[in-house]
C-alpha cells in the first residue's frame, strides 16, 4: 500500500497542477508511529490532509513526542519527498523517511536506520529487541496451535538463532528450526525454503504468512505469548 502511494506521488509530482496529490495525501493521512530502532518507546504523529503551505500538509505529534523523541518536538507539517519528510517550519526537515523493498519507512537511511515509521498499531509501543523475542511462544496455523521456543544467545554463522518446536507441533511448524528479526519482521524458517514471516499486531502478538518447499505460499499464522495461569 505505501509503495503504491509513494510511487503515485512521484508520478504526480511531475504534473504541474499536482492533480493526483490530494487523493494520495488523503490516503496517507492518519495516525503513524515513529519508533527508535534501539527499542526505546516511540510516539504517535498524526498526518493530516490540511494544507500547511506549498505541497505540505499539517502534522501533529502527540505530547509524549517532546520527551521521547525530541527530533519531533517542533514538527508541524509533512510532505512526500522520495518517501515522507516531517517538517519543523516551512522548510526545515526534522526527519526524512525512505522506503525499503518491504515498504518499511526508515530514517535517515536504509543502511543504518535510527527510526522506523509505521501505521499506528494499538498496543505496539517499541521495536522489540532480540532478547525480548527469545522464549516460549504459541504458534498457530488455522485451528492448530503448539509451542515453539525461540532461542536467545549468540547468532549462528547463518545470521540466525535456533528455533525449537514442541514435540506436539505438526506439519510446517514441526520443521521450523531457525529465526531472525529484520526491520519489523520476525522470520521463522526451516529446510527447503520453508518460511513464516510475522508482522506485529501488538506488543506480544504477530500475524504472518508462510511459504512451503521452494517458496510456495501456504497459509496464515499467528504468534502470541502463552497465557500464564495466575501464580505460575
Amino acid at each position: 500500500m505505501i509503495a503504491r502511494l509513494l510511487a503515485a506521488a512521484v508520478m504526480a509530482s511531475a504534473v504541474p497542477a499536482f492533480g493526483q496529490a490530494p487523493e494520495i495525501v488523503r490516503d496517507m493521512a492518519g495516525n503513524w508511529q515513529v519508533l527508535p530502532v534501539d527499542g526505546r518507546p516511540g510516539c504517535t504523529i498524526m498526518l493530516t490532509a490540511k494544507s500547511a503551505g506549498a505541497e505540505s500538509w499539517a502534522a501533529k505529534p502527540e505530547a509524549s513526542c517532546a520527551t521521547r523523541l525530541p527530533a519531533l518536538k517542533n514538527v508541524n507539517a509533512w510532505r512526500l519527498q522520495d518517501g515522507v519528510a516531517l517538517l519543523a517550519g516551512p522548510a526545515r526537515v526534522a526527519l526524512s523517511f525512505i522506503e525499503d523493498e518491504t515498504t518499511l519507512l526508515s530514517s535517515p537511511d536504509l543502511i543504518a536506520p535510527k527510526y522506523y515509521m509505521i501505521r499506528a498499531i494499538a498496543g505496539f509501543t517499541h521495536v522489540p529487541q532480540a532478547g525480548e523475542l527469545a522464549g516460549e511462544w504459541t504458534i498457530t496455523q488455522g485451528r492448530t496451535a503448539c509451542s515453539i521456543r525461540l532461542q536467545g544467545g549468540a547468532i549462528g554463522q547463518s545470521g540466525t538463532r535456533v528455533a525449537k518446536p514442541a514435540p506436539a507441533c505438526t506439519g510446517t511448524a514441526r520443521k521450523l528450526d531457525h529465526w531472525w528479526f529484520e526491520g519489523l519482521t520476525l522470520l521463522i524458517g526451516g529446510p527447503d525454503d520453508r518460511l513464516v514471516q510475522f508482522h506485529p499486531t501488538g506488543d506480544t502478538r504477530f500475524a504472518g504468512e508462510s511459504t512451503g518447499p521452494n517458496g510456495a505460499p501456504i497459509a496464515r499464522w499467528s504468534l502470541t505469548r502463552p497465557v500464564r495461569a495466575k501464580g505460575s
